[in-house]
């Protein structure tokens, strides 16, 4: 496969035999993808495990809005929050693939974009729809002991997205191999250790 998807599309696991195996990259649109190897079994659902990185582009129907991030605060420029973080915004972009997707599992239907140069770095995240939802920004500056935050929209996705690589951490910064998903007719679940425990 050439692409990549943030859904498995259920028609894949249905063509399946039971014991068949399926192999496809997976990026949920937080950072970068990962590679996912999916069990078909004889309920009619699969479960897999993720390995290594992969970046690919995603499905065409499956492609989040598109266009530089600033296109996000020109259309929902009002309601902008302020706040500081002494989280460094690099440490999500800069750590590895398993961050990525422990984030895009907890704060659902969001992007991330990530800018640096010498003078400093911001990330964002952004509703995955559209330029009129949620985002936030998170800039940094070399030496500063904390970092501004701007947020807007319904959601404080800063405040999400930073709750998520906290809870990443708490988990001891497991492997991306620690993580599985399963897919059913209806929903798709990622989960950490065991199917038994969802993110």
């Amino acid at each position: 496969m050439t692409c990549a998807v943030s859904r498995i599309p259920y028609a894949w696991i249905a063509q399946t035999r039971p014991g068949g195996v399926i192999v496809a990259p997976f990026s949920a649109g937080y950072g970068c993808g990962a590679i996912l190897r999916l069990d078909v079994l004889e309920d009619g659902t699969a479960v897999g495990r993720f390995s290594g990185s992969a970046d690919y582009m995603l499905l065409r129907s499956q492609r989040p809005a598109g266009g530089p991030a600033r296109a996000w605060t020109r259309a929902v420029e009002r309601d902008v929050r302020v706040r500081r973080t002494r989280l460094d915004p690099r440490s999500m972009p800069y750590g590895p693939v398993s961050v990525d997707l422990a984030i895009a599992a907890q704060v659902p239907d969001v992007v991330s974009r990530f800018y640096s140069d010498a003078d400093g770095a911001t990330l964002w995240a952004l509703d995955r729809a559209d330029h009129h939802g949620s985002w936030a920004s998170v800039d940094y500056g070399p030496g500063a002991p904390d970092h501004e935050v701007q947020q807007a929209g319904e959601r404080s996705l800063w405040d999400e997205t930073e709750a998520a690589y906290l809870q990443w951490l708490r988990w001891g910064r497991p492997d991306i191999s620690r993580f599985g998903i399963t897919v059913t007719p209806h929903e798709q679940k990622v989960w950490l250790d065991e199917p038994g425990n969802p993110l």
